[in-house]
């Protein structure tokens, strides 16, 4: 049996994207045992002409077509258009029905856009916004959180999480999507605590030591100097932070960053995730869409009351936490992950 996921995760290596992906796959596993997994990967969609990735998936036939959604199926970017386009090709060659669409924030939409999600098997959207959005629309979904919460529920135990440790004091400003590091200075000028860098990206020589995952491949050259290059030109932009220190976040360092009780600052929404995820404070500046601020939303209407905003500056919001972690593993257990 051959499935196509046409996974929609950063070429950055984003952990994030790394937890969304292994729940995916973990998801496909457990229903085609022994099945072929073959995906298309962001940076493919990004650096290659339509008429190549159409090519690229009209050489075999598919079993099963599943899209992870994540955040890139609005308009102010390349790949929704040719994922679309994409989908479009496939729903010749496979029944509608067997074509999914998973973890997708659909705030927008080109009319010919509605008109595939309205001939797909299922669509799983991650926040009421997106919902509501596609209900207008005569396009039914459900909802379900992010992939990244069922990645670390199914990873992380209560009891490793209560014992996880990280730096000892200052901001741990995570990097930021589409957000000008010069500003993100500005707006923390006058906090007198030590700035600490961390990138959410994990490093691919980690990730090529780890290449019994299923979502593993093999990485070119070009690729590897490319990720190195992206994180001297992040380390140079913030320069000017006090005190700085670059963490290199694999897996089990991040979360334990994340853990300790660090003011995290960030504009990432994977990051956001996980905060919600721990119960933990966080500062966030607005993305390029309203992905977090949608997300958050949800916490809000599930815990009333105890999801507080404190607006610090124009673009630097604070949420403070107060439901526990007995409400949160409760939250999860109403998730059905399954395909």
């Amino acid at each position: 049996m051959n499935i196509l996921l046409i996974n929609n995760t950063s070429s950055e290596y984003h952990i994030g994207c790394y937890g969304v992906s292994s729940s995916i796959i973990d998801s496909i596993n457990s229903i085609y045992q022994g099945c072929n997994i073959i995906s298309i990967y962001t940076l493919d969609i990004k650096e290659n002409e339509q008429q190549r990735l159409n090519l690229a998936v009209s050489k075999k036939s598919w079993d099963r077509v599943i899209v992870n959604g994540e955040g890139s199926l609005h308009l102010k970017n390349v790949e929704g258009d040719k994922i679309f386009k994409l989908i479009s090709l496939l729903m010749k060659k496979v029944s509608p029905k067997k074509i999914s669409i998973i973890n997708a924030s659909i705030y927008e939409a080109k009319n010919e856009w509605i008109k595939t999600l309205k001939a797909v098997g299922n669509i799983e959207v991650r926040d009421m916004a997106s919902q509501n959005f596609l209900s207008k629309h005569g396009v039914g979904s459900v909802f379900k959180l992010d992939r990244l919460f069922h990645f670390l529920s199914s990873n992380y135990s209560n009891s490793e999480i209560e014992n996880s440790t990280g730096v000892n004091d200052g901001y741990v400003i995570f990097d930021a999507v589409n957000k000008n590091h010069s500003d993100i200075i500005k707006a923390l000028k006058g906090l007198n605590k030590t700035f600490y860098y961390g990138t959410v990206d994990l490093s691919p020589f980690y990730k090529i030591l780890s290449s019994n995952d299923a979502i593993v491949r093999i990485l070119k050259v070009k690729n590897i100097f490319k990720f190195y290059l992206k994180i001297l030109n992040r380390l140079y932009k913030y320069n000017r932070l006090q005190g700085k220190k670059y963490i290199n976040n694999i897996e089990d360092d991040l979360l334990s960053l994340l853990i300790s009780g660090k003011d995290i600052i960030t504009a990432r929404y994977h990051i956001v995730v996980i905060c919600l995820f721990l119960g933990k404070d966080f500062y966030y500046f607005s993305s390029n869409t309203n992905k977090i601020k949608y997300l958050i939303e949800v916490f809000q209407n599930e815990f009333p009351g105890q999801v507080q905003l404190e607006k610090q500056s124009n673009s630097l919001i604070k949420v403070r936490l107060q439901y526990s972690r007995y409400d949160m593993i409760k939250f999860m257990k109403r998730m059905n992950y399954e395909l």
